[in-house]
């Protein structure tokens, strides 16, 4: 399974394909531990509270809107802040605005599925190397000016 090492001090929203799931609303996760998931049952988000922790979904799948347009999505499948060195593994999201949002933190790690990584690489140039980050925004070098404001990977 492809690791994706995050190096930044904020992390862009993230989509996940995934199947549809029944309708029913599903309350907020909050994860202070290390945690399995059930992959048989929907979830929905996750609020990661604790630094050094795993989070293996084991292809559990996280549901926000159940159909629409989605460009009416709204919230985030997985965020965080202030929490660094979080493995998250093995989640999909799906009915999300965002995937995955994390902000002043460090060290993370996102196991991607293998089909989701191959659709990801297939989308880039085969050339360039296979980790998506985004850059410390202290104000200062090359990614001075960019205000922190969080990029997008979907697809």
């Amino acid at each position: 399974m492809p690791r994706v090492k995050l190096l930044s001090a904020i992390i862009a929203p993230l989509l996940l394909l995934a199947p549809a799931a029944a309708a029913a609303e599903r309350p907020v996760l909050e994860i202070s531990s290390d945690t399995v998931l059930d992959p048989d049952k929907p979830y929905g988000a996750i609020v990661v509270k604790a630094s050094g922790i795993t989070i293996d979904g084991r292809g559990a799948l996280l549901v926000g809107a159940e159909a629409g347009d989605p460009k009416t999505f709204t919230g985030t499948a997985v965020r965080a802040e202030g929490v660094s060195g979080v493995t998250l593994k093995n989640v999909r999201a799906r009915g999300f605005e965002r995937g995955l949002h994390v902000s002043q933190a460090e060290g993370w790690t996102v196991e991607l599925p293998q089909e989701v990584h191959d659709i990801l690489d297939k989308r880039t140039n085969p050339t360039w190397p296979t980790h998506w980050f985004v850059p410390r925004t202290t104000g200062q070098g090359v990614f001075r000016g960019s205000g922190g404001k969080p990029g997008k990977v979907a697809f």
